[in-house]
């Protein structure tokens, strides 16, 4: 027969001729037929092991939790409820399925699918699957307003306000108000942001 406009001779390996009609129903609704590299792993088994790999890369403990809770709170409840098992199952109509159940900021969501992304390579590097269904879904788009410096009367306010709170964590310290002042110059001069 053909497949995909291609002409195809091949013996199917099966014994059943129901068995024989799935398997090609399967090939013509991919449009390409099973590679035998593509193996049958599950969505959960493959998840685990993505987050093995992460941890072993070292990644910092806030990227594995923020992993965690992606894959573990979202991406493996939303397949099991959609009677998904195999990672073969998950079609790209389905990721956008998911991504529109994602209720964050359209910041986060973009975060979340560069992870779902890097999943679905990972899968693809370690030959569980042939083609990467992440590459196919756009991502939200991100409008960010510009982050402005502080006026100067709300730096002043910014300044003054370290002379005022001598108490750090309900212990009196005089030095405190100093420390406070001298903090907010050095992110003021140097640009850096707290977390830094």
């Amino acid at each position: 027969g053909t497949l995909a406009g291609e002409p195809l001779k091949k013996s199917l390996d099966v014994t059943s001729w129901e068995a024989a009609q799935d398997k090609v129903r399967l090939w013509e609704s991919r449009g390409r037929r099973e590679d035998r590299s593509e193996v049958r792993v599950t969505i959960r088994d493959a998840v685990q092991k993505f987050l093995e790999d992460a941890e072993a890369r070292h990644l910092k403990p806030g990227s594995i939790r923020r992993l965690r809770t992606i894959f573990n709170g979202q991406l493996l409840p939303f397949t099991e409820s959609r009677g998904l098992i195999y990672l073969s199952q998950i079609s790209v109509d389905e990721l956008r399925q998911f991504r529109a159940t994602l209720r964050n900021s359209a910041n986060t969501s973009q975060k979340k699918l560069e992870s779902l992304k890097a999943f679905f390579r990972f899968c693809c590097e370690s030959k569980w699957i042939v083609e990467n269904p992440g590459d196919f879904v756009k991502a939200p788009k991100v409008t960010q307003r510009p982050t402005m410096p502080f006026s100067e009367d709300e730096m002043k306010r910014i300044i003054a306000a370290g002379d005022i709170y001598p108490k750090c964590h309900g212990n009196y310290d005089p030095q405190y108000g100093p420390k406070l002042k001298a903090f907010v110059l050095l992110l003021r001069h140097s640009g850096l942001r707290i977390g830094d």
